[in-house]
């Protein structure tokens, strides 16, 4: 073949290797339809590699979340017997849907490195009661708390990033006996997204 033609072969086969994306397609018929449409090999070539990272960049997953506590209204949410995993009703996006504002529970997908990260607002008496903490599937992962002092208007935050098998889960976990405050300010979220795939 000539040394355009060449070229192009040797972008399909890196992108196979590195990507595992059958881009053979190209140096076939992208090709020979160039070819025979009187454009040149290094045109073709152009058009080949612009069509191979489109093909990449449309594949890889996309997947994004961010929600508040309340939708509408305001007031405490706690205090219950047992730690309760916190629904975030007002979303204010959630690309993929892997979250459940249903639940508060976001379900993965696709294996991979994601972040997350939760902000907490204690209650507003006079002695501080709450405690909040990231959960993967069953296990505690970071924690925000305020149970002293007399400052009743105080916020925390947390974030973490780990692997995440298909299946598994990520919510934030109201711990037990305490309780958060919240209201249109939206102090309470709870956000996440796929760093990478693996």
């Amino acid at each position: 073949r000539s040394g355009q033609s060449q070229r192009g072969q040797t972008y399909s086969v890196l992108l196979r290797w590195n990507f595992g994306y059958d881009c053979g397609s190209f140096d076939r018929e992208s090709y020979q339809s160039h070819r025979q449409n009187g454009s040149n090999g290094d045109q073709a070539a152009k058009y080949g590699r612009n069509t191979e990272l489109k093909s990449i960049t449309l594949g890889t997953p996309k997947v994004a979340f961010s929600a508040a506590l309340y939708e509408t209204g305001s007031g405490d949410t706690g205090p219950f017997n047992t730690a309760t995993p916190l629904k975030y009703k007002k979303v204010f996006s959630n690309i993929g849907s892997n979250y459940s504002p249903a639940t508060g529970i976001f379900t993965a997908t696709v294996k991979g490195m994601y972040f997350f990260r939760f902000s907490m607002f204690n209650n507003l008496l006079s002695t501080p009661n709450s405690v909040v903490r990231l959960m993967k599937n069953s296990d505690p992962v970071v924690t925000v708390w305020d149970v002293s002092g007399s400052d009743a208007n105080d916020m925390g935050s947390n974030a973490a990033a780990f692997l995440l098998e298909v299946g598994d889960t990520v919510y934030v976990e109201l711990v037990a006996n305490r309780q958060i405050y919240d209201d249109g300010a939206n102090y309470n979220t709870f956000t996440g997204f796929l760093l990478f795939t693996l």
